[in-house]
């Protein structure tokens, strides 16, 4: 309960004390407790001049809600007058043992009817009250300000806290960590970042590296010797046409063996115009060669 709550509730109460007249009216009322599905447990009806009937304390579950609707009324204003809502209506849960720990919670009300609701989580009970004696009494004030009408300070029932949920002082939350939690201020998860791993470290022993590039090599000559023996195939003999372009391809596959070796003197933009080179050369060459092997066969 905050300081301001706290002390227009000490106020209320003198008033109430020293006070004469006719006080406010409750009717209407329904007090229930059900469950978070929403299943009815308990439903009483009460008034001023009907008090709740059911067994005291009452003793609710963990997972049940406490929900009290109700009517206020000021005798003074006659039928014919406008209602006028109070000025103040407060529902305070307090401790028996210790009435100083308690919660309050300021009730709207409408102005036309002069209905308000209250409704209690078990679950969402504050800190003070969690680690209270577990006798709480909840009492409704009711008052205005300026007016002839004396202030209400009805009980509405007595409750049992469960025992799953009481905690002692030093399993509740620090005053800290609550603001935090109630304020949205909290600190910046710790960041861990991850390297990325040298390639030195997950590349395969050399012994296998040496195998596949063996087999990578060796896997097409064998693949081109075993075609060559189902084909017969006559080799015509090296003319000055065909020189050249057997030149160009083994420039070729020596341009390739050379940037595979790899070194500070052969890289790829390096090797890209002695490739553009041995390119055209091996287009040029490769046309006259075919034009001579082509005039070869037609004889």
């Amino acid at each position: 309960m905050t300081p301001s709550l706290l002390a227009a509730a000490l106020t209320l109460l003198m008033f109430a004390l020293s006070a004469f007249g006719v006080s406010f009216r409750v009717h209407d009322g329904k007090l229930s407790v059900s469950s978070i599905d929403g299943s009815s447990r308990i439903s009483k009806t009460f008034s001023s001049s009907s008090p709740i009937d059911v067994a005291q304390p009452l003793t609710l579950d963990a997972d049940e809600i406490l929900r009290v609707v109700f009517k206020v009324k000021d005798p003074s204003q006659s039928v014919e007058e406008k209602q006028r809502p109070p000025h103040q209506v407060f529902m305070v849960l307090s401790d028996l043992d210790n009435p100083a720990v308690q919660d309050t919670t300021v009730l709207p009300v409408k102005k036309n009817t002069g209905k308000a609701t209250y409704s209690l989580r078990m679950d969402r009970l504050p800190a003070d009250i969690l680690s209270s004696s577990g006798k709480l009494a909840l009492m409704l004030l009711v008052g205005s300000f300026g007016e002839s009408t004396e202030p209400l300070a009805y009980p509405i029932t007595e409750l049992a806290l469960p025992a799953v949920l009481r905690r002692s002082p030093d399993e509740l939350p620090s005053a800290r960590r609550t603001q935090e939690k109630e304020q949205g201020f909290h600190g910046w998860e710790e960041r861990w970042h991850t390297f990325g791993v040298p390639a030195s470290e997950t590349m395969p022993p050399r012994i296998v590296s040496l195998a596949v590039a063996i087999g990578t090599v060796a896997a097409p000559w064998l693949v081109l010797l075993m075609l060559l023996r189902s084909l017969p195939l006559q080799i015509s003999s090296l003319t000055a046409k065909r020189a050249p372009l057997l030149i160009s391809l083994i420039y070729l596959e020596l341009l390739a063996a050379r940037y595979w070796l790899g070194g500070p003197s052969m890289t790829l933009f390096k090797m890209i115009p002695w490739l553009l080179v041995g390119g055209v050369a091996t287009l040029l060459t490769g046309r006259h060669a075919l034009g001579d092997l082509r005039k070869e066969r037609l004889q």
